[in-house]
């Protein structure tokens, strides 16, 4: 038996493996080519993660280097142990890993959709694709008003093979997964690349075009910008002026401050390093003034007098990075909290973006979990007419 897979039992067109019957994966000569290309893209942490996940084992103690595991899965892969899942998901690891990115950029989009159905948006894109051969856009799901797509720019390009002497055609392909609330008018792509975020959004803001039949679909950041209620002194005979606070910046405090909130699964933060602008920095390029944690003597900068002083100046966040605990239950019921570094840039010329910084791959399911609900606290959050965490932003900035 070759070392690392339990025995298979073989059939005709199938394979028994753990009583579970799959069919068999035979790569065609470009496939095998592609599963070594795949491979070698990946470092040999990824590619453990990813054989692990579909329940395959290597005894590590037989195979150590890397280019003994290429070689291992290969040869199992040409045997046709391997299923075809498997190669999809090196493959998409290898060359898409956009598809999987814990990155992603938020946008607004002004239209009035009412009722969104499954089977008048697969009508309509099937009818759309047809028409824009250059680009691809599948339906992932559609849950409640909320569409989840796979959205594809391809672009022929040529290279010159020096083998051949001769140029050759080859398909560059810019993809990444997009989340329509149109119950919020917000749009998220998932994607670690700013370009890849903008050809995408073109393609969606054209998709939304044709969906609506209408010339144009004006899109902008998310809408960021909300008041506090007005703050009296103890003898109510003077109110205190939170108009210095800029709107924008009060969204951003709730926000974070919801993050930290007693029914969240996030405890713990502390704001490590932010970026602030003024109200004109839309016009200007130059007025960024970024404020590192350390200067200060590190601990949570929002807690900080000259940070507190400069909010209140009608200073905008522009970008901020901090440290929160992801508290979990692991597969066996367990409690767990691991710490992720997050960071938000809120552009007000493009999008907010939201992604977490942290890179070990032994925790990437984690993380991804924790990049989720992260989310899904921005998107719960995004559109209400009033503040969830008013009363602690004052308290913060020690208004009240």
């Amino acid at each position: 038996m070759v070392i690392g897979v339990k025995k298979i039992e073989a059939k005709e067109d199938s394979i028994l493996k753990d009583n579970v019957t799959i069919d068999i994966f035979k790569p065609s000569e470009e496939q095998v080519t592609t599963i070594y290309h795949s491979l070698n893209t990946l470092n040999q942490i990824e590619i453990m993660h990813i054989i692990e996940s579909f329940g395959i084992k290597i005894d590590r103690k037989k195979i150590r280097k890397k280019d003994e595991l290429i070689q291992y899965l290969v040869y199992k892969f040409k045997e046709g142990s391997f299923s075809e899942n498997l190669f999809n998901e090196l493959r998409s690891q290898a060359f898409n890993p956009e598809i999987d990115s814990t990155d992603g950029f938020f946008f607004s989009f002004e239209a009035e959709i009412t009722k969104v159905t499954r089977t008048a948006l697969e009508t309509f894109l099937k009818g759309w694709n047809e028409l824009n051969p250059d680009k691809e856009i599948k339906l992932s799901s559609l849950n409640g008003r909320i569409a989840t797509l796979l959205v594809t720019k391809h672009t022929e390009k040529l290279i010159f093979d020096q083998e051949s002497m001769f140029s050759i055609k080859y398909n560059d392909e810019k993809r990444a997964l997009s989340e329509i609330h149109f119950d919020k008018n917000l749009i998220y792509i998932q994607t670690t690349n700013i370009v890849i975020y903008s050809t995408i959004r073109t393609i969606i803001r054209e998709f939304l075009q044709g969906l609506l039949n209408v010339k144009k679909v004006p899109i902008s950041p998310p809408k960021m910008s909300r008041n506090l209620s007005i703050t009296f002194n103890e003898e109510f005979t003077k109110a205190k002026k939170e108009n210095t606070v800029h709107p924008n910046t009060i969204r951003l405090l709730d926000l974070l401050l919801e993050l930290d909130s007693s029914g969240s699964s996030f405890s713990g933060f502390e704001c490590v390093n932010v970026t602030l602008d003024h109200e004109d920095t839309i016009k200007r390029k130059d007025a960024k003034s970024k404020i590192i944690s350390q200067n200060y003597g590190g601990g949570d900068l929002l807690k900080n007098s000259v940070v507190k002083d400069l909010i209140l100046s009608n200073r905008i966040i522009y970008e901020i990075e901090f440290s929160i605990e992801y508290n979990y239950v692991d597969g066996d019921g367990n409690p767990r909290n691991h710490i992720v570094i997050v960071g938000i840039t809120n552009d007000r010329k493009s999008s907010l973006r939201i992604f977490i910084k942290n890179s070990d791959y032994n925790l990437r399911s984690v993380i991804k979990k924790a990049y989720g609900e992260l989310t899904s606290v921005f998107i719960s959050n995004y559109g209400l007419s009033n503040l969830r965490n008013e009363e602690n932003i004052k308290k913060l900035l020690g208004i009240k």
